[in-house]
């Protein structure tokens, strides 16, 4: 039952996206079966007994170009869906599917991301879909038309040899075992690939996109890549070959129950009743063989259509399951709005480790940020800094503890509404194919007033003048992968660009997670100042393990394997001489002797 429940899903789905095109295939589907069927059962025996003396040259004309104009017709409809509505039906839903599929995938818990099981998933569903699709509506809509011929065969045997209808029809009951262990060794042969095949589109990303292109080519590492590359290709043709044996066998018996032996038990029923009982009249006997021969061949194809749309449904599973993953981080449409008088954190006692590892990233972290205050995490590398961060935010819930804002629980929040009061800039921050403009609103539509406030957000975070040297200024596309006329920026001047974002928002708290690691230390210290100006009375957090800036924080937090070590001013923490002096004394010593270098 599920299985047709999918079929109608992604029939509905089809239907959505192109109503003419679905409402058009079954119309040409109909058209095209049913006066096949009517000119190989009623048209030849009307011929039949034209040539037998009971009809004029005239009425068999009449029939005859009657017949060829109700063909064309027929014909001109099947080649107008063909050619021109079903292109751009398919377009339309591949579009509705791929949009679907999207949004889910950006709607999933970041956990997600973490799981292999989950990209197989996505990849299943994602390769599959729209292939899929065109399947479904394809039988779905063929099948239509093969029952539009099926009831005018029975209507022309059912006259004469009702029992020729049995004879077809209970093979094809039989046959059912062996439909669904052939299309079970299928849907497993594409399962048991699934991870072979990510294997392959990863080595093709790698070749494609630029983020590889200077490693690969000034290393050998492509070499363990292409390897994992043959090895997929090996395990996929040993799996195929283990499945197509498999399948040819039962396709095999399949065909001989369906097909050679519904042919010659129906056959052989006729010719006996003519030749020995003189059952039917010659006329008659050539409507029955003709109507019998076409239920035959009709009953078959039902059979492999059947078949066909009972893979589709297993195929469309994969994507109904994808669509249905429900996410442990929900919208919480009712959920409180947040008071931007009230935006005071607390962590209290909170603890986290991701999924499968038992070993916590951040332990029993207190903490308490006032609106308005200048925070800074700092820490070596993997102390749990970008952790802090993510669970701030909500890409993650805690495993243990509470994060306040106001004396409200954030997972008491709308979603959405409490992600829009940060403004956030990840260390690992992304440029996306499009206008400068749009890179820092990170959002469409915009408008003159947008426009402006991604100029000042440009030159607050430095990198308006060399924006504005640009032919197209900031309608300039970033990178070249669209366009010819496209810009490339290096990598400090995307870190800038980048840190404008946060700027443009204007939001209530303001967090640098390690934006300026490509930039020096004096560059450093210039967009935070700028920062800190442009934040005025807003709550900042910044994230560093470099502590050029961090002089500037009424507060510093220093993590120490998940743990706060040490808190307090820069003064306070220098007076302390603990870590932290320690970790600042070893940078300042550091950039001295870079500066001494390079005079």
């Amino acid at each position: 039952m599920r299985i047709l429940k999918n079929n109608v899903y992604m029939l509905w789905l089809c239907f959505k996206a192109d109503p003419l095109c679905v409402c058009m295939k079954i119309i040409s589907n109909i058209l095209s079966s049913g006066i096949t069927t009517l000119i190989s059962v009623y048209f030849m025996r009307y011929i039949v007994e034209a040539v037998q003396g009971n009809k004029t040259f005239g009425e068999a004309m009449i029939l005859i170009v009657g017949m060829f104009a109700v063909k064309l017709i027929a014909t001109y409809v099947d080649a107008y869906t063909y050619m021109v509505i079903e292109p751009v039906g398919r377009v339309k839903v591949t579009a509705l599917l791929m949009e679907m599929l999207y949004k889910q995938a950006i709607s999933v818990d970041l956990s997600c991301y973490e799981n292999p099981k989950f990209y197989d998933s996505y990849t299943k569903a994602n390769e599959q879909i729209g292939r899929y699709a065109d399947k479904v509506l394809y039988w779905i809509t063929r099948v239509i038309g093969i029952f539009a011929s099926i009831i005018i065969s029975i209507v022309a045997i059912a006259a004469c040899e009702p029992l020729v209808i049995l004879i077809a029809i209970v093979p094809v009951v039989c046959e059912q075992l062996l439909i669904k262990k052939y299309t079970e060794y299928k849907f497993n042969r594409d399962r048991d690939t699934a991870y072979e095949r990510r294997q392959m589109e990863y080595v093709n990303r790698t070749v494609y996109l630029q983020n590889y292109t200077k490693e690969i080519r000034l290393t050998s590492i492509f070499t363990p890549i292409i390897e994992s590359f043959e090895k997929a290709v090996e395990s996929m043709v040993e799996t195929s070959k283990m499945y197509g044996k498999k399948i040819g066998v039962v396709r095999f018996f399949r065909t001989i129950l369906s097909e050679l032996i519904v042919y010659l038990g129906v056959q052989s029923l006729i010719v006996y009743q003519y030749l020995v009982n003189s059952a039917y009249s010659f006329a008659e006997l050539t409507t029955l063989l003709n109507a019998s021969s076409e239920f035959s061949n009709l009953i078959g194809q039902f059979s492999w259509a059947r078949n066909d749309i009972y893979q589709c449904g297993m195929f469309v599973e994969n994507f109904r399951t994808f669509m249905e993953y429900q996410t442990k981080m929900p919208e919480n449409e009712n959920g409180k709005s947040v008071d931007v008088a009230k935006t005071d954190i607390c962590f209290e006692n909170v603890s986290f480790a991701y999924e499968g590892s038992d070993k916590p990233v951040l332990k029993n972290i207190n903490m308490k940020i006032n609106k308005g205050e200048r925070i800074a995490i700092v820490g070596h590398n993997g102390a749990g800094k970008s952790t802090f961060v993510k669970l701030l935010m909500r890409l993650y819930d805690t495993t243990d503890g509470v994060i306040k804002m106001g004396d409200e629980d954030i997972k008491n929040y709308r979603l959405s509404e409490y992600r829009a009061a940060f403004g956030t800039i990840f260390q690992d921050f992304k440029i996306f194919e499009t206008s400068i403009t749009n890179n820092v609103l990170l959002h469409g539509n915009v408008t003159p007033e947008d426009v402006n406030r991604a100029e000042e957000a440009l030159k607050a975070s430095g990198i308006y003048d060399k924006v504005k040297r640009f032919p197209k200024g900031m309608d300039s596309l970033l990178t070249k992968e669209f366009a010819d006329d496209g810009v490339m920026m290096s990598g400090g001047e995307q870190q800038k660009l980048a840190i404008a974002r946060v700027f443009a928002k204007n939001s209530e708290i303001c967090i640098l997670d390690e934006p300026s690691s490509a930039l020096d230390p004096l560059s450093e210290y210039e967009i935070f100042e700028n920062m800190l100006k442009a934040c005025e009375g807003k709550t900042v957090i910044f994230i560093s393990h470099r502590l050029s800036s961090t002089v500037m924080a009424d507060r510093i937090y220093m993590l120490e394997e998940g743990e706060i070590i040490e808190s307090g001013s820069h003064e306070e923490l220098m007076q302390l001489n603990g870590k932290y002096a320690e970790m600042y004394h070893l940078q300042a010593k550091k950039y001295k002797e870079e500066l001494a270098y390079e005079a």
